[in-house]
């Protein structure tokens, strides 16, 4: 006699406790007649009742009848019970009834199945783990995330609390879940005493990451909970220095804050924290740095040729208050500087209005002209190296297993798949046992693919390939992907050929045209055709191709870094990709970090605006070794540069003035050409929005002298043939008379 009808019955009531009572009078063969039944009752239920107060009967229903840890924690995810509100306690209770190890078994692979915080299953996984005793899966970001999203106030005897407290602070989104929460910062204070050092730890390291006020925001509230004693913030002195100059407003006012209470800093220190404030956008904190600016000058002894760096800085402010009060502390001990802290003060008088510059002038020598400073320093622009041959050490098989999921760099990759065919086609494999891949949606995970491949060649466990779509990863990244998946349809075919063709032979990406040739001579000779995506890639590396960019992608972060090497001939096209992927709010943010930058100046092609306005944010960052590096090379387009600057100016937030002194560090770091150009290309950009910034054209008339530069400049003298008499006006006149002012000695 059938017992469904019982069950069915039992379901459709709610009644959870009856239908524990009838579960548990079943024998095995009753138990496996429901386990069957049970997902096609899901799709009538799913169909009729999409209210959904079925789900925690169908939950005990499956937990007591379906056999195997995977396929009871395959049932409790399943998506149709997405959506519903449940009560995970009967659940518990049910696999209270059973073996422990099962319980412990699923609780894992629940957990493991978190893509989201916001699963519906994820309630139900952090009991089960707790319930349990079983350990957390590691580094499984959304799993931290779920578990925090739930509260701190069982954080005390919680028993997840060991095994998940110390990826508080390295699990992506447990900044922007707790962004208006207050109460775990007061919880994790409250912890008893041993786990306040790492903590405070933590916190420092997770503020030092970066990020945006919202991501940073429970982490500073953490800090202030803490309230860290002078000894106990005194170990990280050097760390809060390196938050003032572009962590969030929040997060620079508690590091300025924590710097104050330590005992006084040397004077280098100090004056680099000065600096760092004056160049923040926040009135307030500029504020600051010149509050504790004065007071080191007031209760400090001796010399102050130390702090002169940091006055000059002040001094060159846009704003009229920075200078003032700078010019009014150094007049007031300008007996306390010698020589070298006289001459640095100096560089500040060109850059001071007329009145302050004339009694600065007085007081410690000098002229009070704008324009005039001292001569440049020449320095040597980074030494060009060569590309070399791209070689490398070949793998035995068991290193195909052993670094399948290490491959941090480009190079590794293309060492890895070129051994992967070599090894297949001489029937040399690794005898290691190997998984594929179980996920939901594309292998956007270049470990993904390397775990099928190998399953299949090495174990004959094939799954159907599942290649992600451009709006997961980025096109570039999509042709490596792309590679891989030819390479595991082959092999699964028994169609791989002998070697690759896109293998490069210089260790910038390119491939020697001939050496292409030969080996497409060798597949003719042997009768193979070449891989799509890998004939792609080679004529991509051997010479001028492109890929259209697209707009930002949502799956994987896209390896930015490794394009150049994929797009060796085509520069611009790199850039343009690498914009298309990051979204920006403020001139401190990006995306696009010093490796890529450095391997983008290496990359071949000719440059234009998308290249110039990355190189635009390096600038901005004072980010100056990529912009070195391709100005090095010939190939800084100053006037580009320019207006990318301006457009980091007009949209995200840098100041004219910080423009300014960033193309004068570029030019005394031995590209004063560049920095010309970049100066009119910016006074252009600006003044077209309608700007007068007169910062940007006293660096245009310090770099024109450096330079050399003459000849009209057509936007320059339009400026100074307007009527009127303001700063900006007179300054510009003085560059057009510099420029057009050509007699001997000039």
């Amino acid at each position: 006699m059938s017992v469904w009808p019982r069950v069915r019955e039992a379901i459709g009531k709610g009644d959870v406790d009856v239908l524990q009572e009838v579960l548990d009078a079943l024998d095995d063969a009753g138990r496996k007649e429901v386990a069957v039944e049970l997902p096609r009752h899901l799709r009538t239920l799913s169909a009729w009742q999409p209210w959904r107060d079925w789900v925690t009967p169908l939950w005990v229903a499956g937990v007591m009848t379906i056999n195997g840890a995977a396929a009871t924690a395959s049932w409790l995810c399943r998506r149709e019970f997405a959506g519903a509100m449940n009560d995970v306690e009967p659940v518990l209770r049910a696999f209270a009834r059973g073996d422990a190890g099962r319980r412990a078994a699923v609780a894992v692979r629940v957990a493991n199945r978190l893509r989201r915080p916001t699963d519906h299953f994820a309630k139900l996984a952090l009991e089960l783990l707790r319930s349990s005793g079983a350990e957390p899966p590691a580094d499984h970001d959304p799993l931290v995330v779920a578990w925090v999203s739930r509260g701190a106030d069982r954080l005390r005897d919680d028993p997840l609390r060991e095994a998940l407290l110390p990826r508080f602070f390295e699990a992506e989104g447990v900044g922007r879940e707790l962004t208006h929460d207050h109460r775990w910062p007061v919880a994790l204070a409250a912890l008893p005493g041993g786990d306040r050092a790492a903590l405070l730890d933590g916190c420092v390291r997770r503020l030092l990451r970066g990020g945006t006020a919202n991501d940073l925001r429970v982490f500073a509230r953490l800090h202030a909970a803490l309230a860290p004693a002078p000894h106990e913030a005194a170990p990280y002195a050097r760390d809060y220095l390196a938050l003032l100059p572009s962590a969030p407003g929040p997060v620079a006012e508690l590091a300025v804050r924590q710097l104050k209470a330590l005992p006084p800093l040397d004077p280098a220190d100090l004056a680099e924290a000065v600096q760092a404030l004056l160049f923040r956008p926040e009135g307030k904190l500029v504020k600051s740095g010149l509050t504790w600016l004065e007071q080191a000058v007031r209760h400090g002894g001796g010399s102050l040729d130390a702090l002169a760096p940091a006055l000059t800085m002040a001094m060159a402010c846009e704003s009229a208050e920075p200078s003032e009060r700078a010019v009014a502390l150094v007049l007031k001990h300008v007996h306390r500087f010698t020589g070298d802290g006289l001459e640095r003060l100096r560089e500040a008088l060109p850059l001071l209005p007329p009145g302050l510059g004339a009694d600065l002038a007085e007081a410690i020598g000098g002229e009070a002209v704008p324009g005039e400073l001292d001569e440049l320093e020449p320095v040597p622009l980074p030494a060009v190296e060569p590309a070399r041959p791209f070689v490398f050490d070949p793998l035995e098989p068991g290193q195909l297993v052993t670094w399948r999921r290490y491959l941090p760099r480009w190079e590794q990759v293309e060492r890895w798949l070129a051994e992967l065919v070599r090894h297949a086609s001489c029937g040399d494999l690794p005898t290691q046992a190997i998984h594929p891949p179980a996920i939901e949606g594309g292998w956007t995970g270049l470990d993904h693919w390397t775990d099928a491949i190998l399953a299949g060649l090495c174990h004959g466990d094939w799954r159907p390939a599942r290649l992600p779509t451009a709006v997961e990863v980025a096109p570039i990244d999509l042709l490596l992907l792309r590679r891989f998946h030819d390479v595991h349809e082959a092999a699964r075919a028994g169609t791989l050929v002998p070697y690759l063709l896109a293998t490069p032979t210089h260790d910038d990406g390119r491939l020697d045209p001939g050496v292409l040739s030969d080996r497409l001579e060798g597949y003719d000779r042997l009768g193979v055709r070449p891989m799509p995506a890998d004939l792609e890639q080679a004529l991509l590396r051997a010479g001028p191709s492109a890929i259209p960019p697209q707009g930002p992608v949502h799956g994987d972060g896209p390896r930015r870094e490794w394009w150049p090497a994929y797009l060796p001939w085509h520069r611009e096209t790199v850039a343009e990709h690498a914009l298309a992927t990051v979204r920006l709010s403020h001139w401190q943010d990006s995306d696009l970090d010093v490796a890529f930058g450095a391997a983008l100046a290496r990359a071949g092609g000719p440059g234009g605006p998308a290249t110039a306005r990355v190189m635009a944010g390096f600038v901005a960052r004072a980010t100056f070794r990529p912009v070195l590096d391709l100005a090095a090379r010939g190939e800084l387009h100053g006037r580009e540069l320019g207006r990318g600057l301006a457009g980091v100016c007009l949209g995200l937030g840098l100041t004219e003035a910080s423009a300014a002194l960033r193309l004068e560090d570029l030019a005394r770091r031995g590209a004063p050409h560049e920095a010309w150009q970049a100066a009119v290309g910016l006074l252009e950009a600006l003044t077209e929005a309608g700007r007068s910034p007169t910062k940007v054209v006293e660096l245009a008339l310090r770099a024109a002298r450096w330079t050399g530069a003459r000849g009209e400049v057509p936007l320059v003298a339009a400026i100074a043939a307007r009527k009127g008499n303001n700063t900006f006006l007179r300054t510009t006149r003085h560059l057009h008379q510099f420029l057009t002012w050509c007699t001997d000695g000039s």
